[in-house]
């Protein structure tokens, strides 16, 4: 499997041109989220495990995506 297959919504949030940062010192999550507006989402401080981070990270763009798709 490929990580579009896994993470259909994050490939599509950099297919459209938009940046997933991983181990984002300055915040101190394992993974941001950013478009042209700034920070979209997040992970966390508390959220440790990788694999947990990126899920998060789907579900939460995922709604973003839904949610935003006619703009």
């Amino acid at each position: 499997m490929t990580f579009d297959d896994l993470f259909p919504n994050l490939a599509a949030w950099v297919d459209m041109g938009n940046e997933i940062q991983i181990g984002n010192s300055d915040a101190g999550t394992l993974i941001a989220c950013i478009d042209d507006g700034g920070v979209v989402y997040e992970t966390p401080t508390d959220i440790t495990d990788f694999q947990k981070a990126l899920e998060l990270a789907e579900a939460a763009i995922g709604e973003w995506l839904d949610e935003n798709e006619d703009d």
